[in-house]
């Protein structure tokens, strides 16, 4: 709006200079018209010799009394020549010339300077907008991992146990299937740690054993069992050595192993 109303000034300037102009053009034009020259007086053509008439010896009757005229109001007068009205008239035109051309540079510099700031807010635009997707892009990643996350976590958490019980009474064994973490420990040497992870592959359905994993002397085996078993009373005859339970819980049972 700034640059619009910049270039309707200088559009009102321009006019006006111009009929400023077009009054010194008109008073410069004004030049009285040059003055008739006399027409020179025509000689009468040659002829025949006559003589001249014979003078009447009666003297004419005197003439009445001439009354003043009184000049023609309607007739203006013509004005004198204006001294120098040539050289007025050229630098009328030369000074309009000037206008002129000061105006037309005065409106090209405003429209430039619009068009560059047009271009800056178009970049500024474009800016903005890249900026905007990028956000948009960085916003959808979020929400994809926070989801992700959330699926990871549903998938991992182990559903509530039916029967938790720490410790867990000796006469009332619970029943497992499918895997079990056993967190055993401590073991002195890793010949222990073998004679125990053998004597539970021995259990009665026990389809897999292996060694996941230490938490300093202590290992986490996991059992995977193909049906549902006292996996404890079980452990109890087939282990070679004793041990006392900790805790058990869904899916897990620590016990701690006697030394050796």
């Amino acid at each position: 709006m700034t640059e619009r109303r910049d270039v309707e000034s200088s559009l009102a300037d321009m006019d006006r200079k111009l009929r400023e102009l077009q009054r010194e053009l008109a008073m410069a034009g004004r030049e009285p018209p040059p003055a008739a020259e006399p027409e020179p007086e025509r000689e009468p053509a040659p002829g025949p010799a006559t003589e001249p008439p014979a003078a009447d010896p009666t003297p004419p009757p005197p003439s009445p009394p001439s009354e003043p005229v009184a000049p023609d109001a309607s007739i203006a007068p013509e004005p004198p020549d204006a001294p120098g009205a040539p050289s007025a008239r050229l630098d009328a035109e030369s000074h309009a010339q000037a206008i002129v051309a000061e105006a037309r540079a005065e409106a090209a510099r405003i429209v430039d300077e619009a068009a560059a700031r047009v271009a800056a807010i178009g970049r500024q635009i474009d800016e903005l907008q890249r900026l905007r997707d990028e956000v948009q892009r960085s916003a959808r990643a979020l929400v994809e991992e926070y989801e992700r996350a959330l699926r990871y976590e549903a998938a991992a958490e182990p559903a509530p146990p039916e029967h938790a019980v720490s410790p867990a009474p000796e006469t009332a064994d619970p029943e497992f299937e499918g895997r079990v973490v056993v967190n055993a420990g401590p073991f002195t040497d890793i010949a222990t740690l073998g004679a125990f992870e053998q004597a539970l592959g021995r259990l009665p359905q026990a389809e897999d054993v292996f060694v996941h994993g230490f938490e300093g002397n202590r290992a986490l085996i996991e059992v995977k069992l193909a049906a549902p078993v006292a996996l404890l009373d079980e452990m109890r005859r087939a282990l070679p050595f004793g041990f006392s339970v900790v805790e058990v819980e869904h899916g897990r049972i620590t016990i701690d192993v006697d030394g050796r």
